[in-house]
């Protein structure tokens, strides 16, 4: 009688070794497929299969582990092997689908944000490639087998559930122990953690060893120079006010101008684009008061991180790729535009057309010091337009706040977050067209998406007219910046981009990440006193400080800081710009140098001791 089945059953030497074999190889295979999934040939497949051994057999090993985890759990093979073969590439497929329209694969902090995920991408268009239906077909029928065979399944006896289980408890510890959260043994398996560029991390390594090691990267190491001492030696030299101080301590000695910021959905210069007419241009407003461009870290989504750069001067370069510092990082007071300018006695508003839990704003906001949040249940009979509330509604809902602000003779400050322009860009639901686009380079569906998205920029365009020209009738002086928060995703891989030749067809380069990652800055000042113009590249973080500059405040150290490195150069997570506006390839040691000091610092104010707050 086997010791690993019930005394009751009979042992049948021929179905054990089936049983083991199936054990073995099953994973195997579920292995390919999870691996061809993110491949569009098996000619992809083979050539990574034949260099990155290891990093097969690691997915090999931690599919086993699952496998004989669900046979511990249930003593059924056809029950582990439909829940081991499906989690892993239904996980793929969505990893898939995020690399096609985000060119950024699925991230362990993903997972924080699923009702993000599903609100937005609920009407994106996901139609499964050929190969992925041949796949899932493949997989149909090697699960056939156990499923077919189960009547002929051995229970095992409680003494051999523990074993399977520990065994498999084992392995997963092993390999997250000493694999995927161990930098020196993944050095020595010769596999690179590559975070700077997650696509070719996950191409290189495989989808679950990508998505293991980024494991490592939820928890924020200390750097190890942080102290006081190296906090106070980086901001000396550059004394300010106190970037959170009382309000008692700042007593304003001259008229502070109303500050509005419209940060608008998606918003990019179409008429850039070759290959490509317009019946009108849907930037005339944009055009006639562009200032500048901004360099922005995001592509086709991840607004809340452009959002985070701009109101506190921190980088998303220096936190885990993928991730979000407002659904991660932001659980406490920290210094910001808003909380900055309450301390001279303004009056903070944010406002956002839709939910207020959206990137946890409802949670945020406070902690970066807006005194009212007005979403999308706050508006009163809004427009919609491209199903979402018009650009028109969101400025009118600003002039609105500005005016309930009057009574008070305090300043104003207000960020707008746009929403109209969101996508997918297919069936946005517009009635008419104020501009259409033609161009024989793009085919019909291609030049549906971005017909729908250039109407959302003549909205877009028109409402920033809109607003402009009320408070060209305010006597208070008040400055307006609007800018884009990333590109639009148009279509799978750039699709549009490269059709119409704005990027080039085969891998980025320089220019390419300038194209994609820059978008327009518009600005109006009433007042000839605050000087907006020749702004030039400027980075999404130092935006707000160079606003406020130009406005008259003195900078905290920190943000003047972070003003006296823009002379120098810009950079995102992919580009660094020289002043005089040529690439560097690389990271200088200059900018090397000047990372690792705002990495100190901003580690400090997300999550250590405040030493900032002390040294200004």
């Amino acid at each position: 009688m086997a010791p690993f089945l019930n005394p009751t059953q009979v042992n049948d030497p021929t179905k054990n070794k089936i049983r083991l074999i199936w054990i073995l190889i099953y994973p195997f295979f579920v292995c390919l497929l999870t691996e061809w999934v993110q491949r569009d040939n098996l000619y992809d497949l083979s050539v990574w299969l034949q260099t990155k051994s290891v990093n097969f057999y690691l997915c090999y090993l931690f599919i086993l582990a699952m496998f004989l985890l669900f046979y511990s759990l249930s003593s059924r093979i056809w029950v582990a092997s439909i829940f081991s073969g499906l989690i892993p590439i239904v996980f793929a497929l969505i990893n898939y689908f995020k690399l096609s329209f985000r060119d950024e694969p699925l991230l362990p902090w993903d997972f924080f944000l699923s009702q993000e995920a599903f609100s937005i991408n609920s009407n994106l268009n996901l139609t499964l490639a050929p190969h992925h239906l041949l796949i899932l077909l493949i997989l149909s029928g090697i699960l056939f087998l156990p499923i077919y065979l189960r009547k002929f399944e051995l229970s095992l006896n409680y003494k051999s559930r523990l074993m399977i289980s520990f065994f498999s408890l084992s392995l997963f510890f092993s390999l997250f122990h000493f694999v995927y959260l161990n930098e020196d043994n993944l050095v020595a398996l010769n596999i690179e953690d590559k975070r700077w560029n997650q696509s070719e991390n996950y191409l290189d390594n495989g989808f679950l060893n990508g998505f293991f090691i980024n494991l490592e990267n939820i928890m924020i190491e200390k750097p190890s120079l942080y102290s006081y001492a190296s906090i106070n030696s980086i901001l000396e030299d550059y004394p300010g006010e106190k970037i959170m101080a009382s309000a008692s301590s700042k007593l304003p000695t001259t008229t502070e101008p109303n500050i509005i910021f419209i940060m608008n959905e998606s918003l990019f210069d179409p008429t850039q684009l070759d290959n490509v007419s317009f019946s009108t241009s849907p930037v005339t407003n944009i055009r006639a008061m562009q200032e500048g461009n901004l360099l922005v870290s995001e592509f086709g989504g991840g607004t809340a991180n452009t959002e985070f750069e701009v109101l506190t001067g921190n980088k998303t370069l220096y936190l885990p790729a993928g991730s979000v510092a407002y659904q991660q990082y932001i659980n406490k007071e920290i210094p910001a535009l808003p909380s900055f300018l309450k301390e001279y006695g303004y009056n903070t508003v944010a406002v956002h057309p839709y939910a207020s839990w959206f990137w946890n704003r409802d949670t945020v906001y406070p902690n970066l010091g807006f005194d009212e949040f007005i979403s999308m249940d706050d508006f009163e009979n809004p427009e919609i337009a491209g199903n979402l509330i018009s650009d028109h509604s969101a400025v009118n809902q600003v002039i609105k706040e500005f005016e309930d602000n009057q009574s008070s003779n305090d300043p104003f400050f207000c960020y707008l977050v746009t929403m109209q322009n969101h996508c997918s860009y297919l069936d946005k639901g517009y009635n008419n067209f104020d501009v259409t686009t033609s161009s024989d380079a793009l085919d019909e569906e291609s030049l549906e998406m971005l017909n729908n998205y250039v109407q959302g920029v003549y909205d877009a365009d028109a409402a920033y007219g809109e607003i402009v020209n009320y408070f060209k009738n305010v006597d208070e002086p008040t400055v307006i910046v609007m800018f884009g928060d990333h590109l639009p995703g148009l279509g799978e891989d750039y699709q549009v981009y490269r059709d119409l030749g704005f990027i080039d067809t085969d891998d980025l380069e320089g220019d390419d990440y300038i194209n994609l990652y820059s978008t327009p800055i518009s600005v109006y000042s009433n007042t000839d006193s605050i000087d907006l113009s020749d702004l030039g590249l400027v980075d999404a973080n130092e935006l707000g400080i160079e606003v406020l500059d130009r406005c008259g405040f003195t900078l905290p150290s920190y943000w003047a800081f972070l003003l006296d490195q823009q002379q120098d150069f810009s950079q995102n997570n992919f580009v660094t710009v020289n002043s005089d506006g040529t690439l560097t390839e690389g990271i200088s040691a200059e900018t090397e140098k000047f990372n690792q000091e705002q990495w100190l610092i901003e580690y400090d104010i997300l999550f250590g001791d405040g030493y900032f707050e002390n040294v200004n």
